[in-house]
C-alpha cells in the first residue's frame, strides 16, 4: 500500500470492489492507498500507511466513534455535533474538526483546530457502486494523521448515508441504529 502523503497530489477516489460486501478501498489509479472493512454492526478495521486501526460507534445518549490503533490501549474519540460534524480528538490532544463543506451538505471537511483545510470527501454513487472522491490540500500532504483523517471521514459518511438507496451503506447504518 502507498503511503497516503506520497499521493496526495493525485486523483483518489473510495471504492467499493464488490457490492455485495462492506469492504472499501482508496484508490489512485490501480494503486491502493488504505482500506476500510466493516465486518459487525458498526465496528471497521482500517489498514493504511502500514499502520491498522479499528472504528467503533459507542454509546447510547451519546453517540461517539472511537478510534483505535492496532496494539493500543490509547482511543481517540471522535465526538459528532449536532449538525453531523464533529471533533476528533487524538491521545495526545490534537483536535480536528469535520465539518461540512457546502450547503447542500454533500462535501466534508476536515479542519485543524485553527481551521486550516486538510482535506474535501464527498460520497456519490458511481458505475460500481458506492464510491469516494478526496481532495487533500497541499499543506496537509506532510501530516502524520492525514492516513487517519481520510479513512476516518469515509467511515463517518458511510454512518450518514443511512437514508441512501444504496444497500450496502444502507445495511451499515441499520446494523449501527441505536
Amino acid at each position: 500500500m502507498l503511503p497516503i502523503s506520497d499521493v496526495a497530489d493525485q486523483p483518489l477516489v473510495w471504492v467499493q470492489p464488490n457490492r455485495q460486501e462492506r469492504d472499501y478501498e482508496l484508490r489512485t489509479g490501480a494503486d491502493t492507498v488504505a482500506a476500510l472493512s466493516q465486518r459487525t454492526g458498526s465496528l471497521a478495521m482500517v489498514r493504511a500507511a502500514g499502520t491498522r486501526w479499528t472504528l467503533d460507534r459507542a454509546g447510547f445518549w451519546r453517540r461517539r466513534v472511537t478510534v483505535r490503533p492496532q496494539g493500543s490501549a490509547a482511543d481517540a474519540t471522535f465526538d459528532p455535533g449536532w449538525t453531523g460534524g464533529g471533533t476528533l480528538t487524538l491521545p495526545a490532544g490534537d483536535r480536528f474538526r469535520w465539518s461540512a463543506d457546502n450547503l447542500p451538505r454533500s462535501r466534508w471537511i476536515w479542519r485543524t483546530a485553527d481551521g486550516t483545510p486538510l482535506a474535501r470527501l464527498e460520497r456519490r454513487k458511481g458505475p460500481a457502486g458506492v464510491e469516494g472522491l478526496v481532495e487533500i490540500e497541499s499543506a496537509a500532504a506532510a501530516l502524520p494523521d492525514l492516513a487517519l483523517l481520510v479513512p476516518l471521514g469515509w467511515y463517518l459518511l458511510l454512518l450518514q448515508a443511512g437514508d441512501s438507496d444504496d444497500g450496502a451503506t444502507a445495511a451499515i447504518f441499520a446494523s449501527t441504529a441505536g
